[in-house]
């Protein structure tokens, strides 16, 4: 019997060699697959019966086919499979070392295994090379091992020392190896990223709600390093109060899987109470694990930066409010004075004067004039620029507007020697709409200025059709001049507020130099522009275009605009009626002694009896015990104001059937003064100053009683 193990140590010794050989593989393979390593073992275990029984058999045939069998496995194996020597060499290899790395098994078996690893790893190549001569196994090692183009393949050993060899199944785990690092710097950048995020970012488990990350943004915003947070839960860094908050948050997220936006306060360490805007996200795990992902961003300077902008604009507001009413009041102290400048004036020129006076009367005219337009030029400036000029919309014709302006100004160019010429465009449409006082007075003032600026020639005014479609049409009024030219530098400057084209033409001139800047904005808000064409010495083109749209078609009588009054739509009906056998009564309640004496001779010079008050009271007691066919009413007025009298005279009328007409005649010129007027019960307004003509004019439509309300002035 010993004989016989003695004849077949050979065979036996190789069947251990494969036996070990295979073990390695089936410790690889139990890594990949353990179905596939039991399928192995029982191979392992089949073939081993199967040497032995031949071996028993003593058939060198069938120990033959056996070592056949064993180099077929070593040869097919797609692991490679390897032995080598202590002495550093490989002994014998399979081919799938030749497919990885490039080298014939020749070439692999020619040099040390050394010089095929990669310097960085062959200390610990050789390390692992004296522990398996040491008997000990290696169950897992890697090395770099080099290719024949070069390049480096990670290999990942097991090896079995048997005697003066080493059994050896290496794996190329190359690509597995690049995905990890692949892997693994995604997951660096992801931490970076999340880390400078400028805003706090945090996750939070489901079940205690304790941090399990938290971004170093948040944690030098809160003051604590980002690896303290790591296992707490909000009531070990905040005030129980806000922790409660934060708590109540998180679990309604996670209950609803809903997000959440909110604004909220964060009480830091260092950096105070700080406004936050966070936004928190229920997040959930393939194996149903819930996490709960949150993001806050600071954004106290901004909510800061909102608050100085909101107290910013309270004290523009305010400011803005203030001018209006220093505005405001600085026309109602201006025009009152002034209403009797321009009155008494009127009443002056009227009377017996002889050559001298009458000079003197028509310079004081003049002057309250281009007073009066001063004040509506800053008047007007003021609305447009705070936004508060509101265009009517009304039918007009365009010829009419044109002869107007031109009338006014007819007798200034004839004392001047200018000839004034006029070309209306033929195809312009009988009736338009728009704001026909407005685009008056941007012609009034180009034309003005016309002639203010030509010494001698002619001053022309034009209006053409530039364009005309369903919508509407666009028109362009010129004024050529043969006067002074402006130069390229004084056109820029030319429609600045409070500009002129230089200070010599403002000494020489007047005026403010508002004029052209209102004309400018006047013509924007009409959906228009304003332009000027001119060369020093040799006179200028002023125009400006005005988009207009269609005329209403009305049955009944049109609006007839009268730019200084302004009336109530309802029809007044005298106290008692007026006849040609009894003047006129007309009770004025004015605080201006001067107002009162022009006012009072006005009316007397137009045939009317009046009556005098100096307040509101007054105007209120003396229409209880009388009768008044019309009543001319201040605003502000001490004791009692205009409006509030006249709110107390309607409650008087009440239930008797009469409303005696009441005609503001006031220096507050405000459309918003003019809107309170008509609320408090009054029919019209007057602004002063006011002319004698406009008066007369207006007292007549209302005294007459016209049987048709849209008769009467401004409706």
């Amino acid at each position: 019997m010993r004989s016989f193990w003695i004849k077949n140590f050979g065979i036996l010794a190789s069947v251990m060699g494969i036996v070990a050989v295979v073990g390695i593989c089936i410790a690889h393979i139990e890594l990949i697959n353990g179905a596939m390593a039991m399928i192995v073992m029982g191979s392992i275990l089949t073939l081993i019966v199967f040497v032995i029984a031949l071996v028993t058999l003593g058939g060198e045939s069938q120990l033959m086919k056996a070592e056949e069998e064993r180099d077929q496995f070593f040869t097919q194996s797609l692991e490679m499979l390897c032995i080598s020597g202590l002495d550093g060499f490989f002994k014998k290899l399979n081919p799938a070392f030749s497919r990885t790395l490039g080298f014939s098994v020749d070439e692999l078996r020619a040099k040390p295994i050394l010089e095929f690893v990669h310097p960085d790893d062959r200390d610990k190549t050789i390390h692992e090379i004296k522990r398996q001569a040491q008997g000990q196994q290696v169950m897992s090692f890697e090395n770099r091992f080099r290719c024949k183009d070069g390049s480096y393949r990670t290999l990942s050993w097991k090896s079995v020392p048997i005697g003066n060899v080493m059994y050896a199944a290496a794996r190329d785990v190359t690509d597995d190896r690049n995905r990890e690092e692949s892997v693994q710097k995604s997951q660096v950048l992801l931490d970076a990223m999340i880390d400078n995020i400028p805003m706090m970012i945090y996750i939070k488990d489901s079940a205690d709600l304790r941090f399990v990350r938290f971004n170093r943004t948040g944690s030098k915003l809160v003051g604590y390093p980002s690896e303290y947070f790591i296992g707490k839960n909000d009531s070990d860094f905040f005030t129980p109060e806000q922790a409660n908050h934060f708590t109540s948050c998180d679990r309604d997220v996670l209950k609803s899987m809903q997000p959440l936006d909110i604004e909220e306060t964060l009480k830091t360490r260092d950096h105070g109470v700080r406004q936050m805007r966070t936004k928190k996200i229920a997040i959930s795990l393939p194996d149903g694990e819930k996490y709960l992902l949150g993001f806050s961003q600071d954004i106290t300077e901004q909510r800061m930066a909102e608050d100085e902008l909101v107290n910013a604009r309270q004290i523009a507001e305010d400011a803005n409010r203030a001018k209006s009413e220093f505005l405001a009041n600085m026309s109602h102290e201006i025009r009152t004075p002034l209403n009797g400048i321009i009155g008494m004036t009127d009443l002056l020129m009227r009377s017996t004067l002889n050559e001298q006076q009458k000079e003197f009367v028509k310079t004081l005219e003049e002057s309250s004039s281009n007073l009066l337009m001063l004040i509506n030029d800053i008047l007007d400036f003021s609305k447009i620029e705070a936004g508060k000029m509101n265009l009517e919309s009304v039918n007009f014709d365009a010829r009419s507007i044109v002869k107007s302006q031109v009338n006014l100004l007819t007798s200034r160019a004839t004392d001047k020697g200018l000839t004034l010429e006029t070309f209306i465009d033929p195809t312009i449409p009988p009736l338009l709409r728009g704001d026909p006082a407005r685009i008056g007075q941007v012609l009034l003032n180009l034309l003005g200025n016309a002639i203010k600026f030509t010494p001698s020639g002619k001053v022309s005014v034009s209006v053409a059709l530039k364009s005309r479609d369903d919508q509407g049409c666009t028109l362009e009024f010129s004024v050529i001049d043969t006067g002074i030219g402006i130069t390229p530098e004084q056109k820029r400057m030319l429609f600045r507020p409070f500009t002129q084209a230089d200070g010599s033409t403002a000494r020489r001139y007047g005026g403010t130099g508002l004029g052209l800047s209102i004309c400018k904005m006047l013509t924007e808000l009409m959906g228009g522009q304003v332009g000027v064409e001119s060369e020093p010495g040799k006179g200028s083109r002023f125009f400006f275009t005005v988009r207009i749209k269609p005329a209403f078609m009305v049955l009944e009588s049109p609006a007839r605009v009268l730019p200084p009054i302004q009336t109530n739509r309802r029809p007044a009906s005298p106290a008692a009626p007026t006849t040609r056998d009894r003047a006129p009564r007309i009770l004025v309640a004015e605080d201006n002694r001067v107002n009162q004496m022009m006012v009072l001779s006005m009316l007397q010079s137009f045939g009317y009896s009046a009556q005098v008050v100096a307040n509101g009271r007054e105007a209120v007691d003396v229409f209880r015990t009388s009768q008044f066919d019309l009543i001319l009413m201040d605003c502000q007025m001490p004791e009692m104001d205009g409006l509030e009298a006249t709110a107390l005279i309607r409650e008087h009328e009440t239930g008797t059937g009469r409303r005696t007409p009441i005609i503001a005649f006031t220096a507050n010129a405000t459309a918003q003064d003019r809107e309170q007027c008509m609320q408090a019960g009054m029919d019209g307004v007057i602004t002063k100053p006011v002319r004698m003509d406009v008066l007369q004019q207006a007292l007549i439509s209302w005294l007459e009683e016209p049987t048709d309300p849209a008769q009467r002035p401004g409706n």
